[in-house]
């Protein structure tokens, strides 16, 4: 009788599982489920079964979590699932189980009784009873679990009291999303103390009188702006849009305004006044006003809104002279870049390469000239190293190319030079004479 141990049994695990890998048999891998000594050799072997009564037997037996969570991910049998997400020692255990759990009592029974928060989630939001949702939305201890259960109750009532009464804002949150009661929703927004509650109730109000009162004398501007997104009295909205000491709220309006006039009137008092740049950049998009549009890019001192207000004009020779003063005087470097990107004309580029305090900037407009005297004239003048090698990065002639490696004064400058060289005469020169063993190493190279 032979005694040689089969190789998933060796003392290696790592060979004992790469053994396991190359077995197809489902007899030799149920008895390496079985007798593997290690953990992760067993666990490989359960990876591959599919025999039902094996996987059960390894799933409520082995000693090792992991173990059994490889043989729950494989069983399909109802019974022996609801038994381990009852009664595994583990809760990651039985939380696979319960995934794949279909019975609603056992699920019922999980999600009130389990002694894990996360299992009990995990439980219900597979659940469909609403009596038992409606009990653990308002009963179990854990936020989390309240609120997904709040998230699946349909029953207007039970919504209510947990909108109303829950102790944890975001349970309440779930809760008011789903509320249609006007008068519950109007109580919530007067009654709730945190803003994202009293918001998500505006959103789902519909009765125009309630959000009237709300958009004119609420004292949070949030709740106000909320409620007159939802209002369609066009009175109301033009007088909000005329009259709100908000400027947000104001474009609110104006955007539901049938009136495009008084909408556009709105859009140029918040485009020349706010003080807001996203707002003022959100009016701009709704003007075509050329006049105005042009005073707002020629006269703001903001340059992301200059551009923006360029961007819709049509005079192309005004909108580049925007975007070249953008690029040399506004006091953030990157607008000035995005300026540099929406200009085309050489000289304009050429001029900020040049004269640009920014290396950046400078560097973002030589990258999109294509004059070769200019390109040269910085590669071999400008102050900055930095951008006279993003010169010589796209400069092509030989011959100012050498000029460049054997007379620039900065090495780095020299070094970058050199590797564009192809001249074996120029480089072996540089090699032998260069005062910097960097640029005579990049030479011989």
């Amino acid at each position: 009788m032979s005694t040689l141990r089969p190789e998933w049994d060796s003392d290696d695990w790592e060979v004992a599982k790469k053994a396991v890998v190359m077995i197809t048999d489902e007899a030799e891998l149920t008895r390496a489920a079985k007798e593997a000594e290690h953990w992760k050799v067993r666990n490989a072997a359960v990876e591959k079964l599919t025999d039902q009564n094996v996987l059960a037997f390894i799933a409520k037996n082995d000693y090792n979590c992991n173990v059994r969570n490889a043989a729950v991910k494989n069983l399909t049998g109802q019974t022996v699932l609801s038994d381990i997400a009852k009664n595994d020692s583990e809760d990651f255990v039985r939380g696979t189980a319960v995934i794949k759990i279909t019975d609603q009592n056992v699920l019922a029974d999980v999600a009130k009784n389990d002694n894990d928060k996360y299992v009990r989630d995990a439980a219900v939001r597979l659940l469909t009873d609403q009596n038992v949702l409606a009990d653990i939305a308002k009963n179990d201890d854990f936020e989390n679990v309240r609120k997904t259960a709040a998230g699946k109750v349909t029953d207007q009532n039970v919504l209510a009291d947990i909108a109303k009464n829950d102790e944890h804002w975001s349970v309440r949150l779930a809760a008011v999303e789903k509320v249609t009661d006007q008068n519950v929703l109007a109580g919530i927004v007067k009654n709730d103390n945190i803003g994202c509650i009293r918001k998500a109730a505006v959103r789902n109000l519909t009765v125009q009188s309630v959000l009237t009162d709300l958009a004119k004398n609420g004292h949070d501007s949030e709740i106000r702006n909320a409620a007159t997104e939802n209002l369609t009295a066009q009175s109301v909205l033009a007088d909000i849009a005329k009259n709100d000491v908000n400027m947000h709220i104001r474009k609110t309006a104006a955007d539901k305004l049938n009136d495009t006039a008084l909408a556009r009137e709105i859009y140029v008092d918040i485009a020349k006044n706010t003080g807001n740049a996203d707002l003022c950049i959100a009016a701009i998009e709704k003007l075509t006003d050329q006049s105005v549009l042009a005073e707002i890019a020629e006269k703001s001192l903001i340059g992301h809104i200059r551009m923006a207000a360029a961007e819709r004009l049509t005079d192309q020779n005004f909108v580049q002279w925007v975007y070249f003063d953008v690029a040399k005087n506004d006091i953030d470097r990157n607008v000035r870049i995005a300026a540099v990107q929406k200009l085309t004309g050489q000289n304009a580029q050429a001029d900020i390469a040049k004269n640009s305090n920014e290396r950046e900037v400078s560097i973002a407009a030589l990258k999109r000239m294509t004059d070769r005297d200019a390109l040269t004239g910085i590669a071999k003048n400008h102050a900055e190293f930095e951008v006279r090698i993003a010169a010589v990065g796209m400069l092509s002639d030989q011959n100012v190319l050498a000029d460049i490696a054997k007379n620039d004064n900065d090495r780095h400058v020299r070094e970058a030079t050199v590797l564009k060289l192809t001249d074996q005469n120029v480089l072996a020169d540089i090699a032998k004479n260069d005062n910097d063993g960097h640029v005579r190493e990049a030479a011989v190279i």
